[in-house]
């Protein structure tokens, strides 16, 4: 994900998802883009400064497992991943629960054969597949959901697809508001992997942090970075 700067092509860029919407609306669609455009280093899910008051309970990932979501990987009609290919081809039909069973399935054929060191690393990461999914904040369960995303690609999709998949690396993160994650977006940065063993003087490093998901969270942002309506004019 570490794309060069159009402008300066010695120059890095490294690129944050901070992300939040309204436990009202479906988030599975676009968190399903935002992770397939595979454009980010790091995601955080923060907390808005302000929300709308709503009568309606939040649903967790429990009650997020059978919510249909289209995809564009026509390879997850698969039998093994048990989503259903829809007419013309283009995209398929599945849930959450059709990735997390077939993360499951995955998980415990590799604990028993258990045949190599990195057998072992897939155990420890998928063990998060077998554990009871709920959550403590929204922001968790849409954190959750990304990992279930993440894990899924990784692990079947690139088997499925005969396609290689590097190993998720992206860092994610939930729980913060925006103004206690833009500094340790900055942080993250400094002591990236991809910084190390560059010689300090000739880091070129370019941020950039996309916020979506609601106003509210943009709006959180804004006043984070210290913006003014008077800068608009």
């Amino acid at each position: 994900n570490n794309n060069n700067n159009n402008n300066n092509p010695k120059r890095l860029l490294y690129r944050a998802l901070v992300f939040n919407c309204s436990h009202e609306r479906n988030p599975l669609p676009l968190l399903y883009d935002l992770h397939q455009s595979k454009l980010f280093d790091t995601a955080y899910f923060c907390r808005a400064d302000f929300e709308r008051p709503s009568a309606i309970p939040k649903k967790l990932e429990d009650d997020w497992l059978n919510e249909l979501l289209k995809c564009s990987d026509t390879h997850m009609s698969d039998g093994e991943v048990g989503g259903r290919e829809d007419s013309g081809g283009a995209t398929t039909t599945v849930t959450l629960a059709n990735m997390r069973d077939a993360l499951a399935s995955y998980h415990r054929d590799t604990t028993q054969q258990n045949a190599s060191t990195n057998g072992k690393d897939c155990d420890d990461e998928l063990a998060f597949v077998d554990k009871d999914l709920s959550a403590s904040s929204w922001q968790q369960t849409l954190a959750n959901v990304w990992k279930i995303f993440d894990l899924y690609h990784h692990y079947i999709g690139s088997r499925t697809s005969g396609k290689a998949s590097s190993k998720p690396s992206i860092k994610i993160t939930s729980g913060l508001t925006v103004k206690e994650a833009l500094p340790s977006i900055q942080d993250e940065v400094l002591s990236s992997t991809f910084l190390s063993g560059m010689d300090e003087s000739a880091r070129d490093v370019s941020l950039e942090v996309c916020v979506t998901g609601s106003l509210y969270i943009v709006g959180s942002a804004l006043e984070a970075a210290g913006w003014t309506e008077e800068e608009a004019s």
